[in-house]
């Protein structure tokens, strides 16, 4: 019984986890501070768009690992930001400057 309460933690986890367009990674749940659905929708374009803008800088043996590092960063910039395109914006900007220091 225990086996089958772990099993449905975790695919729900993988379910939410997709939902937000995130892969499954141990431990990585960047957005699992989101509640709120638009917040969480927001969070997501601007992955997407600030990844499509970065990922070509990117080694690909670094890839699955950057991402999760730009998806902590949306994260954290999600309350601040005015919208999609503002929360890309500074993502980039945010990504770029760790980057370099």
């Amino acid at each position: 019984m225990v086996q089958l309460k772990q099993s449905n933690l975790s695919e729900r986890r993988l379910q939410i986890d997709f939902a937000a367009g995130i892969r499954w990674r141990k431990g990585a749940m960047p957005f699992s501070s989101l509640n709120d659905p638009i917040d969480l929708a927001r969070a997501q374009a601007a992955l997407e768009a600030a990844w499509n803008e970065v990922r070509s800088t990117v080694p690909a043996e670094f890839e699955e690992r950057e991402r999760t590092r730009l998806a902590y960063i949306v994260a954290a910039l999600v309350a601040v930001a005015e919208d999609e395109d503002d929360l890309t914006k500074r993502t980039v900007e945010r990504y770029r400057q760790s980057a370099i220091a």
